[in-house]
């Protein structure tokens, strides 16, 4: 594809991301779930661990790695995860072949921070357990980037 038809691809996917956070933020739902295994391409890599108000996606790559990247979603704590965080997944360990991890976090009003920190340290915990010789990597957009720091703040 050219360059231009590259950017062109870009700008309608953002457009529909950019929509569909718009839409969210005018009516969160939590009826959806795109994070489901059957959602991904192959949902036999797929495993989910529910947690008390959260739960761990894991996409482990098609060769085995002790690379595992800890996704933290954007959304301003108020909405769930989208198509394009499957995507970012898939991409991840498809591409560059990395464990993936996708930490559902309580969202508000439901819940604050006081409930979604601690939570989320909670999955970690979970997650270090499960993998123990893994070496972690954290990754957050927006909110979710600064739960991701405050991660990497309290991670020895």
């Amino acid at each position: 594809m050219s360059l231009r038809g590259d950017w062109l691809l870009h700008k309608a996917k953002r457009d529909h991301l950019k929509s569909s956070v718009a839409a969210s933020f005018a009516r969160p739902s939590r009826q959806g779930d795109e994070l489901a295994p059957d959602k991904f391409p192959d949902s036999s890599r797929v495993s989910v661990q529910q947690l008390t108000n959260s739960r761990l996606v894991t996409l482990v790559p098609k060769t085995e790695t002790d690379r595992h990247v800890v996704l933290f979603h954007g959304g301003a704590y108020r909405v769930r995860g989208f198509d394009s965080h499957r995507d970012w997944m898939v991409y991840l360990a498809d591409q560059l072949q990395l464990k993936v991890t996708y930490i559902d976090f309580p969202l508000s009003p439901e819940f604050t921070v006081e409930t979604t920190v601690p939570e989320t340290l909670v999955a970690y915990d979970q997650l270090v357990a499960q993998f123990p010789t893994d070496r972690f990597a954290f990754f957050g957009r927006f909110g979710g980037r600064r739960i991701g720091a405050g991660h990497f703040a309290a991670t020895p």
